[in-house]
């Protein structure tokens, strides 16, 4: 049985740019990778085809998820998909914006792809990923990237403003549900005359995945943060917990975590901030990006 570990990601500010035909929503914001929290999936090749999970955060664990969604994908590509027995540790909080279960169907893509007689190249695994969710290829090769389209146009980005400052991650115990936040997004937005015209609608686009370049890097706004925090007031209250620290604070994609980032020069009020929200039973995870 082999282990292997799945970070995760937050979402250093994330603006709504358009909705498709088919309901997808086009962002723009900048993915950056995360070691910690993290999920464990514990692999292991079965006799026969087909995919079991096992998971200990559930009674029963949901018999269609990211997991069998990535091996079902893979299997329509590959013929003779070995079947996998998966018993997954959750470390990252679900419905927290971090990515857990993408990062999760990440990790089995590649997992699975090092075992098949003749594995796919990094780009057919990306597009097998995107069909599964568009956070997946993301996780396939983390570094940081702008994120645009409706996840598969990505711009990894190096020396941003960001690299250096010191991080703090605090996952409330409130689970934010994304569909849900998407969806009172497009009610607010269609409530108003000005919101009616300020998302472009444009057709689906082919997957593709732009070389390295110098973009554009978006700020901390996240558009989805005011509707959100309107279902939980106690994000809201965290998020000004934070901002009296002095940091720049934000959530990440669709909630409920919230991070705060403090220059290079403050790291104590970093970790000052962290002991006190500890204190108060919150899980907080430090890093220097």
């Amino acid at each position: 049985m082999d282990t292997v570990t799945a970070g995760c990601k937050i979402n250093l500010g994330l603006r709504i740019t358009g909705i498709r035909d088919n309901g997808y929503h086009e962002i723009n914001s900048l993915f950056w990778p995360l070691p910690e929290p993290h999920d464990t999936l514990e692999l292991d090749l079965a006799s026969a085809p087909g995919i079991y999970v096992q998971c200990e955060a559930y009674e029963v664990c949901p018999t269609h998820n990211t997991l069998t969604k990535a091996y079902e994908a893979l299997a329509q590509r590959v013929p003779h998909l070995p079947g996998v027995n998966i018993i997954l540790h959750k470390g990252i909080p679900s419905g927290s914006g971090l990515g857990g279960g993408s990062s999760d169907a990440a990790a089995l893509l590649q997992w699975l792809n090092a075992r098949i007689s003749q594995p796919l190249d990094a780009q057919e695994l990306a597009r097998i990923a995107m069909k599964v969710g568009a956070d997946i290829p993301f996780f396939l090769q983390p570094f940081p990237c702008c994120v645009r389209g409706i996840g598969e146009i990505m711009e990894p980005v190096v020396n941003t403003e960001f690299s250096g400052m010191h991080l703090v991650l605090v996952c409330p115990s409130q689970h934010s549900s994304t569909p849900q936040a998407y969806a009172d997004y497009d009610a607010t937005i269609a409530s108003t005359t000005v919101g009616q015209n300020s998302l472009t609608k444009s057709a689906s686009k082919a997957n593709g995945f732009s070389p390295v370049t110098a973009a554009p890097i978006p700020d901390l706004h996240n558009d989805l943060e005011a509707v959100v925090f309107s279902r939980y007031p106690q994000l809201a209250e965290l998020k000004a917990t934070l901002l009296r620290f002095g940091a720049k604070v934000a959530m990440s994609g669709s909630g409920s975590a919230i991070f705060a980032l403090f220059m290079p020069k403050d790291g104590v009020k970093a970790c000052n901030a962290s002991s006190i929200l500890r204190k108060k039973n919150y899980r907080v995870y430090t890093h220097v990006l």
